[in-house]
């Protein structure tokens, strides 16, 4: 049976939504910042995607 959440943080935030049953996560549309909602009992929870950029070294010390 469907269920009735709310998005918590991110793009669509205060939105509601209603997802089938065994639904864990879902990305918002296209054109918003990149991440994915997780989907708990009531909520969507907002996961930010993490820089894929890699690490810069520091500068030396001598």
């Amino acid at each position: 049976m469907p269920r009735k959440i709310t998005a918590k943080g991110g793009p669509l935030h205060g939105k509601k939504f209603t997802v089938p049953e065994n639904m864990t996560s879902f990305e918002p549309p296209v054109g918003y910042v990149a991440g994915k909602y997780r989907v708990t009992e009531k909520q969507a929870v907002w996961e930010p995607e993490r820089s894929r950029q890699p690490a810069k070294p520091a500068d030396k010390v001598d």
